[in-house]
C-alpha cells in the first residue's frame, strides 16, 4: 500500500492543484470522503509536497 499511496494523493489532490475546489473534501466525484470514514486520511488532509513526488502529470 506504501508504493501506491503517492499515485492515490495525486489523484485526490489533483481538483485543488487544477483550481476546480479549494479543498480536497470538496470533491464530490472523489474517493476522499471514504478514505476519511476508514481512517486513511483526516478531513482536513491537504497532501504533502506533492511538486516534489515524481508521479502524476508534469506541471510544465
Amino acid at each position: 500500500m506504501k508504493r501506491i499511496m503517492p499515485h492515490i494523493w495525486v489523484i485526490h489532490y489533483s481538483p485543488v492543484k487544477h483550481g476546480q475546489v479549494k479543498a480536497v473534501k470538496e470533491w464530490s466525484y472523489s474517493t476522499f470522503q471514504q478514505m476519511v470514514k476508514k481512517s486513511i486520511y483526516s478531513a482536513d488532509w491537504v497532501g504533502l509536497n506533492l511538486e516534489s513526488l515524481e508521479v502524476g502529470e508534469s506541471s510544465e
